[in-house]
């Protein structure tokens, strides 16, 4: 199920006694939120809790915290302040949505999840801030000569999951199990001379990573 615009307006003012639950709202209060509103999804969008909620229809999953926060911001406008606590929640609900949205796919989203188990995420933190992170770091291992990717791997690719595990920790440090960032790099670099230097991607198949006995990339212990 999906919500229009009009009846997130409709659904705010109605949260705000502003108008009886299933009564036609007065035009100047709607004219008033609706106004809000498009502020409110441009201000969502700058900070980057999300980038998905700019025209309705609205996704049924967000719409609760998406009218929370309408409420939230519009309430001083209707005799009673804002209760900051709550707005927080619904931001932080709202934008953790947007970055393990299924919508992302292959290393960015195993990124975020990967962030996410850390308990590293943050608002700041989304899709376009890992994938440039992830570009960035790969021309770093590059230029360190740690393994040579011509482009960020697949899931299919041996080099995925320490390439994965190695962006996220560099983003969550110091929030990273401990070691995982030289963990994960020395299996990259193992990655890289049993391909010998080609720079080409490599299969899962042909690659036997030597593990050191006990240790667990998820925990870093």
């Amino acid at each position: 199920m999906s919500y229009t615009q009009t009846q997130l307006i409709q659904a705010a003012l109605e949260e705000l006694s502003a108008v009886q639950i299933g009564q036609t709202a007065a035009t100047d209060d709607s004219t008033l939120v609706g106004l809000r509103v498009t502020g409110i999804l441009a201000d969502l969008s700058a900070r980057r809790i999300t980038s998905a909620l700019l025209t309705s229809p609205f996704a049924d999953a967000v719409f609760p915290d998406l009218l929370r926060i309408v409420v939230e911001r519009v309430a001083p406008e209707y005799g009673r302040p804002t209760n900051e606590l709550t707005l927080t929640a619904a931001e932080g609900r709202l934008g953790e949505a947007q970055r393990l949205s299924r919508t992302q796919t292959g290393a960015t989203l195993a990124i975020l999840e990967q962030l996410a188990m850390w308990g590293a995420s943050a608002p700041g933190v989304d899709a376009t801030l890992v994938a440039d992170r992830a570009t960035s770091l790969l021309a770093n291992l590059s230029a360190r000569q740690v393994i040579y990717l011509a482009e960020v791997p697949e899931s299919t690719e041996a080099a995925f999951d320490p390439f994965v595990r190695y962006v996220a920790a560099r983003i969550a440090d110091p929030k990273a199990p401990n070691g995982m960032i030289r963990e994960s790099e020395r299996e990259l670099r193992t990655l890289q001379r049993i391909g010998s230097g080609t720079g080409g991607n490599l299969s899962v198949d042909n690659a036997l990573l030597p593990r050191r006995r006990g240790f667990n990339f998820s925990t870093g212990v």
